[in-house]
């Protein structure tokens, strides 16, 4: 899963990079997610070109909204033909079950950085981190490395698809796999690092069983 910078120009070619590098043969999920933004602004404003360059290429786009936003962001997935949202925040159970409600057929998943939040039956994934220390730091950003041990108690929980975030390039990708993450999300291993780091991290996840 590529998460967008929180700030500054992003080059929409960056999603031809990630047709080279194999990303979008493995599934690979776009997430829109800036600071403050409202779901309106995260596609008509920086990221309106990487929402059309993805869009193109079938990419699944989901907008990072808070549960405040939900019935906003509905109109918005309808109306750009998105994939569904993705709950910042650490939502819980009620905010879970209004998403799900009122997005019935949508992608939904969360933004988690308790091991052992659970609910995972009523999102199709849940991003848990930072697993390691991450190499963008978002303002006011102060979250500890929750580490393996704890990624892996997150992922082996029942219902659970967890997506490893924090730290994560080829080596730290490895590891997460191991732990039993089913796959990554990251900003700087998808919009920072060079093509054979990507081409490098796709084959750790496509190793994944």
């Amino acid at each position: 899963m590529a998460a967008t910078p929180p700030q500054g120009t992003v080059d929409d070619a960056i999603v031809l990079r990630w047709r080279d590098a194999g990303a979008l043969e493995l599934g690979l999920v776009l997430w829109l997610r800036e600071p403050g933004a409202s779901p309106r602004e995260l596609v008509v404003g920086r990221l309106r070109p990487l929402l059309v360059r993805a869009r193109a290429f079938d990419v699944p786009i989901v907008l990072g909204v808070a549960t405040a936003a939900l019935d906003e962001a509905a109109v918005i997935v309808r109306a750009e033909g998105l994939a569904g949202v993705h709950l910042r925040g650490d939502p819980d159970r009620t905010g879970l079950e209004h998403a799900r409600a009122r997005m019935p057929g949508a992608l939904l998943g969360r933004s988690s950085h308790d091991a052992d939040a659970g609910d995972h039956a009523l999102v199709a994934y849940t991003c848990f981190g930072p697993v390691f220390g991450p190499r963008t730091r978002m303002q006011g950003d102060d979250k500890r490395p929750h580490g393996l041990p704890a990624l892996e108690r997150c992922a082996t929980a029942p219902d659970a698809w967890v997506l490893a975030l924090g730290g994560i390039e080829p080596d730290t990708a490895r590891e997460c796999v191991g732990a039993g993450a089913r796959g990554v999300a990251g900003i700087s291993a998808f919009f920072a690092a060079d093509d054979p780091a990507l081409a490098r991290l796709c084959a750790v996840v496509r190793a994944t069983p």
